[in-house]
């Protein structure tokens, strides 16, 4: 005779995970040294334009004879002329001096 009562337990069910979703290009949590060369590359590269860009701006920018700027712009050099100090950004010259206790620039003509 079949005795009647509760079923049986169910299996219990798997847990379902959220499965991680990464980003379109390519991103992982598990980095290598391909990675972190790649990076450096492109970090070296992008470094690489920027300087050159600094460096050049000098020679796009036109100052006139007598401007006074706070900071110098890149690429500049130091050349001393008769015991006088001056910074040398491509074409154009600066000479230091200061206001108070500020370092400025004035804008001077190729000293000889």
């Amino acid at each position: 005779m079949k005795e009647f009562g509760p079923p049986p337990p169910r299996p219990y069910p798997y847990p379902v995970y959220p499965v991680p979703v990464y980003p379109a290009w390519g991103w992982d949590p598990y980095w290598d040294w391909d990675d972190a060369a790649a990076g450096f590359a492109v970090g070296a590269a992008t470094g690489a334009v920027v300087i050159s860009a600094i460096s050049s701006s000098a020679s796009k920018q036109s100052y006139a004879v007598g401007t006074i700027v706070s900071t110098l712009p890149g690429g500049c050099t130091a050349v001393m002329v008769s015991n006088v100090a001056y910074q040398q950004c491509g074409g154009i010259w600066f000479r230091p001096e200061y206001a108070g206790t500020t370092l400025q620039y004035v804008v001077v003509n190729q000293p000889r």
